[in-house]
């Protein structure tokens, strides 16, 4: 069993658990977040989907405005979308040989208890490359942010947390 497997096993009821429907902000005990990269329409660009536990980004994105901020149901828009959009570009970043590829925040959803943030970047070379996310490690220690990638008909994972906020890819 490859590596990475092995690491997601003791996830799997967190996972499973958060994407059931099941969660209530008065059970909310798991400090998980989860993206799914995989190529665009296009091919030319990776779309990222990030989706977090709505409480834990409200009060991530309110330490960085210093406000306490609400996010309203449907599509992050104004200065909430602004707010989140610098929270991205911040915590979210793409590298090939040492050098960045652009992230481009694309917009936001909240869906009851969750938060969707959207982003996109250009598809990385053949070769070697890495993705980092440290969203929400600055709350509480045990976050952990599971990446889900997929390319050419093949899957990766990777767990990021507190100290391994990047993940290494090679197509």
């Amino acid at each position: 069993m490859p590596v990475y497997l092995k690491t997601l096993k003791p996830y799997l009821f967190t996972l499973i658990f958060m994407w059931s429907g099941l969660y209530t902000p008065a059970l909310h005990r798991f400090y998980i977040s989860i993206t799914k990269i995989e190529p665009a329409n296009s091919g030319q660009n990776m779309e990222c989907t990030m989706k977090f536990f709505r409480d834990d980004f409200e009060q991530a994105i309110a330490n960085l405005s210093k406000d306490e901020l609400k996010i309203e149901m449907g599509v992050a828009s104004g200065a909430v979308d602004s707010i989140i959009e610098s929270y991205v570009k911040q915590h979210v970043w793409v590298q090939q040989n040492g050098k960045d590829i652009k992230v481009k925040y694309v917009g936001a959803e909240v869906e009851q208890d969750l938060i969707w943030v959207y982003a996109e970047f250009a598809r990385p070379a053949k070769g070697l490359w890495q993705f980092g996310n440290s969203c929400l490690l600055e709350l509480q220690a045990e976050q952990v942010n599971v990446v889900n990638l997929f390319w050419d008909k093949q899957s990766k994972s990777a767990l990021l947390k507190a100290g391994e906020e990047r993940a290494d890819f090679e197509w």
